[in-house]
């Protein structure tokens, strides 16, 4: 085999496994995602503060599968409907409202999002005078 066609099944091969392992984080496998670094931000120019996931009422673990349409969190029993999935720059992202169904959360808009090669994971919610910044990863189960 010549020097070129050696090269050109080293570059193929390369490229091959990075397309391969792109969307290792799609959610095309069960993912769980795990809550590792948390902010409250209040209105008003009170700023941020790092907070626990616990101290805000945020689930530790959540298992997201895209398949069976399910979301389930350390903090519920039983899986909710996940909205519909999204992917878009190279994100997993979910987006939803929290409904009457948990009056102690009504209202509140969330959205999160899995970088879809690495798995890093960035929960966002705002509800009235506040926000909440979660940051963490998710790994295939």
């Amino acid at each position: 085999m010549s020097q070129k066609a050696r090269a050109g099944v080293v570059v193929h091969g390369c490229c091959m496994s990075l397309t391969a392992s792109a969307g290792e984080f799609d959610g095309s496998t069960p993912l769980v995602c795990a809550s590792m670094e948390a902010f409250e931000c209040d209105a008003g120019g009170a700023g941020c503060r790092s907070v626990t996931p616990e101290s805000i009422a945020a689930p530790r673990f959540l298992k997201l599968d895209v398949k069976k349409g399910e979301i389930q969190s350390t903090r519920r029993d039983q899986p909710e409907m996940m909205p519909t999935p999204q992917h878009l720059g190279g994100k997993l992202v979910l987006q939803g409202v929290i409904g009457k169904e948990r009056p102690d959360n009504e209202g509140l808009a969330w959205t999160l999002a899995v970088e879809e090669t690495s798995g890093d994971m960035v929960l966002t919610a705002n509800g009235e005078d506040a926000a909440f910044v979660i940051f963490g990863a998710c790994t295939k189960i």
